[in-house]
């Protein structure tokens, strides 16, 4: 039975099973409430730039712990302000941070790893 491999008395394989449903869940819901906002969706609903904006809030702010992606959510939400006379050199400029972060602070702003 796939259950029975345990480490230290905890079943992984159960474990990573919750895990993964729990975030197919989650992500059935936000798209669920997406096409109940925009009403319909298709392949040009979500830009590739969409994505790249959610990693880089999460590895400037750290995948360690929550605050560290709430950090790097709120400064990618404050720094296109700042950086608005350079709005043609944004992603540019992110991608350097990216670069520089991962560089020099693998772990993020606030991450524990």
């Amino acid at each position: 039975m796939m259950w029975r491999r345990a480490r230290f008395g905890i079943v992984l394989n159960r474990y990573k099973a919750l895990a993964f449903i729990a975030g197919g869940l989650v992500a059935g819901l936000s798209g669920a409430f997406t096409a109940h906002m925009y009403s319909y969706i298709n392949n040009e609903t979500f830009a590739a730039t969409t994505s790249i904006l959610g990693l880089t809030m999460v590895i400037l702010g750290g995948m360690g712990n929550l605050a560290g992606a709430v950090v790097g959510a709120v400064a990618l939400t404050i720094l296109p302000e700042v950086f608005r006379p350079l709005a043609d050199a944004r992603y540019l400029i992110y991608g350097i941070v990216l670069l520089l972060l991962v560089r020099f602070r693998p772990q993020g702003l606030l991450g524990t790893v």
